[in-house]
């Protein structure tokens, strides 16, 4: 039985069959950076052991922690690295371009909705965009290429809540892909909107039309999503900082360096 790129066994390629490429080959680069990581770590610890035993501050054997405290967090592929990579600083495809058209889509969408709340058919037509977004994602985080698959990147709580704090202590994980609080984040604003979105139209239908709970839900909920919005750009930012990459760009080009 023959596979295709991209894991499929038998049938014709697809469109976004060439997107899912060899992810051994990635995470083998990854653990050769890791491990010369380790090896330059332990270099330097026994060398700052050494030094400081000949000067009469410490044992032998007792500085072994403080390499591992001078090593750089690990890099991490998660499952999302789809591209063939040669060496540690090459660029490779993360995400697809309908992520991306959607992502850039939704946000622009969005604003325009909750901006123009004063013209009855702006503030509609923009809402039924972003329903429509988010109909067109939830069906494709199953059925899309295997970097857009929310079982490609969604975590558990325990997961989320470790990276958040490795996050606050200035020292997460990397990813090429979404990181668990991103994920975490989408999963979350694309609840939300189906909140805001519906609970809209229902209040333009005849049965709902000036239900005082249905309003109450609409203009909160879009409040939330604000907030949402808030630290989703706050994370972003936080870690383009720590991880020295600029992670609006790679959002538009769908590149990351290894």
């Amino acid at each position: 039985m023959s596979i295709v790129p991209g894991g499929r066994r038998g049938g014709p390629p697809l469109p976004w069959d060439g997107f899912a490429l060899d992810v051994k080959r990635v995470e083998s680069s990854i653990s050769a950076q890791n491990a010369t990581r380790g090896r330059e770590g332990d270099a330097a610890a026994s060398a700052s052991e050494n030094a400081r035993a000949n000067a009469g501050a410490i044992a032998p054997g007792t500085a072994a922690t403080v390499g591992e405290a001078e090593r750089p967090p690990p890099v991490s592929v998660g499952r999302e690295a789809r591209e063939e990579v040669s060496a540690p600083g090459t660029k490779i495809r993360v995400w697809s371009a309908f992520t991306r058209i959607f992502h850039w889509s939704l946000v622009a969408a969005f604003f325009t909705s909750y901006l123009g709340n004063d013209d009855f058919t702006i503030h509609n037509t923009a809402g039924y965009v972003v329903l429509a977004l988010v109909i067109l994602r939830i069906p494709w985080g199953f059925v899309g290429p295997r970097s857009d698959r929310f079982v490609e990147f969604v975590r558990g709580p325990s997961i989320v809540y470790r990276y958040l704090a490795s996050l606050l202590r200035g020292r997460p994980e990397r990813y090429l892909g979404h990181n668990p609080a991103g994920a975490a984040m989408i999963v979350a604003l694309l609840v939300m909107l189906l909140v805001v979105t519906i609970s809209g139209f229902l209040m333009t239908t005849d049965r709902y039309w000036g239900n005082a709970f249905v309003e109450d839900v609409h203009y909160y909920s879009s409040d939330v999503v604000l907030v949402l919005i808030g630290f989703h750009v706050l994370g972003v930012l936080m870690s383009s900082l720590l991880h020295r990459e600029n992670l609006i760009v790679a959002m538009i080009t769908g590149r990351k360096k290894l």
